[in-house]
This record gives C-alpha cells, sequence and structure tokens, in this order.
C-alpha cells in the first residue's frame, strides 16, 4: 500500500476514534511521513488518542506542553497531569519522565527521591529496558536514594540484556572482561559484545574483538619480555 494510501484509511480510522490510528497519524505529522510536518495536527491526534484514554496519547501530550512544541506555550502543570494520567496507567515512558523529575524536583514536581524511585522501580517491573539500565546505574553508583549494590545492578542489565537491549549487552560485556562484580569470563563477554554488535556502529566490537585475543593470549603466555624486565 502506498503513503497516500495508507493516509487516507488511517485518517478515515483516527476520525472514527480509533485510537491506535490517531497515534499514528499523530507520529507521522511529528517525522512528515506522508503528510506535512505539523506539530499542531500532531498534538490534535494525541489529544483525541488521550481524551479517550490512551496512555500513549497522554505521555505525548504531556511531552508537548512540557516543550511547548505544537501548543499556545509551554504548560508544566498540563504537563505533569497528562503524565500522571499516563503513568497511572503503567505507561513506562511516563513512569521514567516522572521519576526523573521527582528525582532532580525538576518540571514543577517535588523532590523526592524516594517517589522517583518508585516510579522507576515500575517502569522496570514492565521491562522497560531503558528504565532497567538506567536504575542498574544507580545501583552501581549508590546514588539518588538507593545503596550501592553492584549485585542488584548486574541483575537488571540481565533483565534488559535477555530483552536484546543493545546498551545492556555492551555494559555486561564490560563488565564480564574486566571482572567488576562478576568473576571474570573474556569468552562470556565478546559472546555479549557480539550479541550486542546490532547497535555498534564505531566498531566497538572489532576493538573489543582484539582486546579479548590480547587478554587471552597473555593470559595463557604470562607476562610479556617487556613486563618483566620492567
Amino acid at each position: 500500500m502506498d503513503e497516500k494510501k495508507a493516509v487516507e484509511y488511517l485518517t478515515r480510522a483516527a476520525n472514527q476514534g480509533y485510537m491506535k490510528s490517531q497515534i499514528e497519524m499523530a507520529r507521522r505529522c511529528e517525522v512528515g511521513q506522508g503528510v506535512d510536518m505539523n506539530m499542531q495536527q500532531a498534538v490534535r491526534w494525541y489529544s483525541m488518542a488521550a481524551d479517550q484514554g490512551s496512555d500513549m496519547g497522554q505521555y505525548y501530550l504531556g511531552r508537548a506542553y512540557f516543550q511547548g512544541v505544537g501548543v499556545d506555550r509551554i504548560d508544566q502543570r498540563k504537563g505533569v497531569q497528562y503524565l500522571k494520567q499516563s503513568a497511572d496507567q503503567g505507561n513506562p515512558l511516563a513512569l521514567f519522565s516522572l521519576g526523573r523529575m521527582h528525582q532532580d524536583g525538576a518540571g514543577g514536581c517535588l523532590k523526592d527521591e524516594n517517589l522517583g524511585l518508585s516510579l522507576l522501580l515500575q517502569a522496570c517491573s514492565r521491562g522497560d529496558s531503558f528504565t532497567l539500565c538506567y536504575v542498574a546505574g544507580m545501583f552501581f553508583e549508590g546514588r539518588l536514594g538507593v545503596s550501592k549494590n553492584v549485585h542488584e545492578g548486574i541483575r537488571l542489565l540481565k533483565l534488559a540484556a535477555d530483552a536484546g537491549y543493545g546498551d545492556a549487552l555492551l555494559q555486561l560485556a564490560n563488565l564480564y572482561l574486566s571482572g567488576e562484580g562478576v568473576a571474570q569470563d573474556y569468552t562470556r563477554a565478546m559472546q555479549y559484545y557480539r550479541l550486542g554488535k546490532g547497535e555498534d556502529e564505531d566498531g566497538l566490537v572489532a576493538r573489543k574483538e582484539a582486546e579479548y585475543a590480547r587478554l587471552v593470549a597473555e593470559s595463557f603466555n604470562g607476562p610479556s619480555v617487556s613486563e618483566t624486565a620492567a
């Protein structure tokens, strides 16, 4: 189906009240896919979906008010209102956004690290890979209301990695390469690097494979002559 026909069918469905079609039309208006780029029109579609209870519509409408894009002006109060509606339905994007705002006391939200952590953990419980990696970093560093706990950080990274999230795969590879919080395991490290290489655009895997080969050689051959002479 060509773009013109797709837009025609989507518009008809969206005007009949189908929320998924409204969200898709809003997205197309944001990026200019098959229609002219028009943020005001995108907000109109998001509003229609949000009014019917769409958590995605509520999230994107909240984002629009925070950014002041497609609306008359920035309105943090309305932004938080829509994010809360979305978060109450378990939308992980809204949970993450509100969690971060409460951590920092931003966006008109009271600074409350415990509430922020609670919202982030709710997003984690829904399997949101980005949030899993973010909270893992909190545990690695012991910040923003949590005590340092490398093992909990690794557990969260593995949940994201099991979903195929590239950043988690590469972080785990680094941990197994360095032996931080896990038994050092070069073979497992390279397995994670190769699994994550789908998002590897800068030759990281190739460099890590060379590093892996060097480390394995050293583990079998012992230190180099220069090192023993030092």
